[in-house]
Formats: structure tokens, sequence, C-alpha cells
């Protein structure tokens, strides 16, 4: 018979409370702030920096969350099993890239445009002050790409995360009231670094697909807010928060776990010289690269490629190179991505940079050292 100490256990139980209610005040604390507002729409400053444009992002009361029902049923993210390989993916990124190169020149037709009161169909965004400094496996790329010899501060870096937390209409104008709220976008925006990253990623279609195995495309549609795809969700926020949304230059990608991106990530750091993950600068590729192309496929690197494309307009010709590194490559996790929108320099020439220039089919063609400041 195993007996209990009852003053240990209790002590133990109230150190758990204790800490549970500290990590919940410093995660949700603007739940806190803002559930006294009235139900009527209106708009939040959600930092005061003063070298700085205020976002003025809508949001409503969150007595929503005790007004509607949500789904009995658990939501679960489970761990999937790797799907793509190195084929298929280096094939889809080849399609992702000449699909960029046509929207550069004007033959395919922009994708759809979102302003910030598309977020409040469905969304709600939260400051997350505490998260606006990102961690130090970021200090040594920043250092080198924000020409300041240095990491973001807290105040330049404002981290807002979107989650989908009440009922919505859908494309068709149909209201959805069965929300998940795993859903989330967890953004780290630097506008005085032209940079963004991308803490947390889940998106509406992809918890859809995990709550109803085989269902289709076109049903999936009918479930998910009208702004649903990273790739937009990001350009709407970047146009709030940036005095200059068009100089958007770099996109980050946090801790990556997904088992697609992982697989395709250690298949490159493998082939390396350090045949395994390596520490910033990393491992830097163009889209010229079979190594470019793969990454480009990934999970975590699709929303790039449509952000390029549906944002050619605005953003004009762009080719971007991607850095692969981890913080800590010892652990054999914590990859992270760098993509670097690089602008055609008029004496630049697609050409240059086309697909049909030969690719590496043994190891990776992989800079030194970082060419991102360049």
């Amino acid at each position: 018979m195993h007996c209990i100490s009852t003053p240990r256990s209790l002590a133990a139980f109230l150190s758990l409370l204790v800490s549970a209610l500290v990590y919940s005040n410093w995660k949700y604390g603007s739940i806190q702030r803002l559930h006294s507002r009235p139900s009527s729409i209106e708009t939040a400053p959600l930092f005061n920096s003063s070298s700085s444009r205020k976002i003025a992002l809508p949001f409503n009361s969150y007595d929503f969350l005790l007004n509607y029902s949500y789904s009995n049923s658990p939501h679960t993210v489970n761990k999937r099993a790797r799907t793509l390989d190195w084929t298929t993916a280096v094939c889809k990124g080849e399609k992702l890239y000449q699909r960029i190169l046509a929207a550069f020149e004007g033959s395919v037709a922009p994708g759809p445009q979102f302003s910030e009161q598309d977020i409040d169909n469905g969304w709600v965004g939260l400051d997350d002050p505490v998260k606006g400094g990102l961690d130090s496996g970021w200090d040594d790329p920043f250092k080198q790409i924000g020409g300041k010899g240095r990491e973001p501060t807290k105040s330049e870096s404002i981290a807002i995360d979107l989650r989908q937390w009440k009922p919505f209409k859908n494309k068709d104008g149909e209201m959805v009231t069965d929300i998940d709220r795993t859903v989330r976008y967890e953004v780290a925006y630097i506008p005085s670094y032209s940079a963004l990253v991308v803490l947390n990623a889940w998106s509406p279609a992809n918890q859809v697909k995990e709550d109803n195995e085989g269902i289709s495309e076109a049903d999936v549609l009918k479930r998910v807010p009208p702004l649903n795809r990273l790739s937009d969700v990001i350009w709407v926020v970047w146009n709030t928060v940036s005095k200059s949304p068009n100089d958007l230059r770099y996109i980050g990608r946090d801790n990556i776990i997904n088992e697609d991106s992982k697989g395709i990530m250690k298949d490159i750091f493998d082939k390396g010289e350090a045949k395994g993950p390596v520490k910033w600068p990393g491992l830097t590729f163009g889209l010229d690269t079979q190594e470019g192309q793969a990454l480009l496929a990934t999970p975590n690197g699709v929303a790039t490629a449509w952000l390029l494309i549906d944002r050619a307009r605005q953003l004009g010709r762009r080719i971007p190179m991607v850095t692969i590194f981890s913080p800590f490559p010892n652990t054999g996790g914590y990859y992270r991505m760098l993509w670097d929108l690089r602008p055609l320099t008029p004496t630049s020439s697609l050409k240059s940079v086309s697909t049909s220039r030969p690719v590496s089919t043994t190891k990776p063609v992989a800079t030194s050292k970082s060419v991102l400041a360049s």
C-alpha cells in the first residue's frame, strides 16, 4: 500500500495551482483586460510605441464565449506521419516557383484581397506583450538582417495571436457557429526590421480536416471563414502594423513541428557537411535548386509562395531565398526557416534564377554563410 502524506500533497496541489494561475495571467491577460468591453464592435490599439503606427484591429466583447455552444466532441491535433517525399516536394516546389514567376508577369490572377475588417468575421485578436520579444534563437539572424547589429526589442516586436473564437459567415454567407478554439495564427511582426516570424499556425481548414476525415475540399470551404489562409492573414495584419507594407522582406518560421517540413529539412541537413542540423548562419538556398524548391513545397513554405503569388502587384518582383537552421542542433529538433523575399534589382534577370538552370542532384548547394543581408 502506498501512503500519501496529506500536507505534502496539499502543498504540491497549491504549488501547481499557483503556477497555473501565474501562467494564465501571463498568457491570457489580454482576455481579462478586454472582457469588460461593451458588446459592440470597437477598435483596440494593441500597442503604443511612438515609433510605429498603432494597430487598430476590430474586437468584440468576450461575452460571445458564453452565448454560443461549441461542439461537445473533443478537438485534437493528431501527430501525422511524414507523407511528403523528396521527389514530390521538388516537383510541387518547382510548380509553385513557376507560378510565382507567372504572377510577376501578370499572367496569374491575384488572389482574393482582404482587409482588417475581414478579421472580425470569426477571429479574435489578442496582443501578447510577453511573446513580443522573440527567444534567443532568433538573436543571430536579426543581428544580421536588421541592419542594426542587434536583435529587436519587445517594443519593436508586436506579437498578435489570432484565434477563431466566434461565429462567422462562410464564403456563401451562411453563419457557422460550430467553433473550434484550437485554431490560431500567432505571429510576431517587426516592422522596423521589415520582418515577421510565425510563432504558431494551425489553420481552420486543417482543423476541419482533422475533425472530419475524408471531407471534400468544397465542404471544407463551407466550414471556414473566407479569411483563413496564413498568407492572407499575415498580409492583412502586416498592412495594419507597418507604415510601408510593401517593404516586407523577411518571413521566419519558428520551431517547426510539421513532420513533412521536418522530414524535408532533415534530408537537407543530413546531406550537408555537418551531417545534421546546424546553427545560424545555417544553409541557404535559392529557388533554382532542388533544395529551395523542396522547402517551398513544405507546409511551412507554401504560405510564402502564395503570399508572393497573390500579392505580386503590391510586393513587386521578388525571388525568395531560404535559410534553414537550428538554434539547438544537438537536440535533433527546433528546426527553423527564414525566407528572404529578395527584390529584383534593375540589372537582375528572371532568367538568372529560372528553373532551366541545372540543379543539384547529389547534395545541397548551400552557401557557407548566410547571404540574407545582401
